[in-house]
């Protein structure tokens, strides 16, 4: 018996050693179907909403809310330029590659095609939107703690440079 199930788990595992890795061609079809792009853009678009939340959270002057915009538009500049989709669409496809078989990759298309798959490509946006206002009431409530920390991590090397001196 020993031997039947030693023989199973040594066919199964040359078996996925024999799985050919996704190629680039599926892959893009993936991120075709999912439109995976158009997600990204929807992302930028989040994180702007979210740095103009935490801006109105600063209590900026109205002399200083220049020098804020300013910011916020080279901010915005540098993330869209150095997290385009094509800086991270070949990285992006070499993880998928190296995380899944053709064959796996041709199953998750073939959900990502069917209605439920349809739907929740259509829904994702929505989906992301929600999510990020949660993890937004999350930072909301924890800043003041990490507030208390930075003060706390300050206090303590001060305190560890006059012993030092």
């Amino acid at each position: 018996m020993k031997k039947v199930v030693f023989l199973t788990l040594m066919l199964v595992i040359s078996l996925n050693c024999f799985s050919a890795p996704a190629s680039k061609e599926t892959i893009d079809e993936l991120f075709k179907v999912t439109q995976t792009e158009k997600m990204m853009d929807s992302v930028y678009g989040q994180m702007d909403g979210m740095f103009k939340q935490m801006v109105q959270g600063m209590n900026v002057t109205e002399e200083n809310k220049p020098i804020l915009d300013s910011f916020f538009v080279k901010y915005n500049t540098l993330i869209k330029q150095e997290m385009s989709w094509e800086k991270l669409k070949d990285p992006m496809a070499e993880a998928y590659a190296s995380v899944y078989t053709e064959d796996e990759v041709k199953d998750i298309i073939k959900f990502y095609k069917s209605p439920a798959g349809k739907k929740m490509v259509e829904k994702m946006p929505e989906l992301m939107q929600a999510s990020m206002g949660i993890v937004q009431n999350l930072m909301k409530n924890m800043m003041p703690k990490i507030n208390q920390l930075q003060k706390e991590l300050q206090e303590e090397l001060k305190q560890d440079s006059t012993i030092k001196q």
